[in-house]
């Protein structure tokens, strides 16, 4: 039997095979230790501008960033947006910018 984040994985995939959109992403260069921090060292944050942004099942709001040392500033109040927990992400975690179909929302639907 298949696993929620299988499964998690499995509708994402079929979701965004219908869509002619697709978000911007990047990954994480080093871990997010707690589920409080602030500053997101990521490998490309040229791609990401203010606004939300989705680590592992978590939903962030970004206030800035700095593409020269690719740094992402998280707002005080940004993490564990939209009813999702602020917990700790693994060093090459994916950033998916702006998501169309957030995990949280896709693991309450299953």
């Amino acid at each position: 039997m298949a696993t929620l984040e299988q499964l998690t994985d499995r509708v994402e995939s079929m979701l965004h095979g219908y869509s002619l959109n697709t978000e911007s992403t990047t990954w994480l260069t080093g871990a997010v230790t707690s589920a409080t921090q602030t500053a997101i060292n990521v490998n490309d944050a040229t791609v990401v501008s203010r606004g939300f942004i989705q680590i592992d099942d978590e939903m962030f709001y970004v206030t800035s960033t700095n593409s020269i040392d690719k740094i992402l500033t998280i707002a005080p109040w940004g993490r564990g947006q939209r009813g999702t927990k602020a917990t700790t992400h693994d060093q090459y975690a994916r950033v998916t910018v702006a998501p169309l179909f957030p995990r949280y929302e896709i693991k309450k639907a299953i």
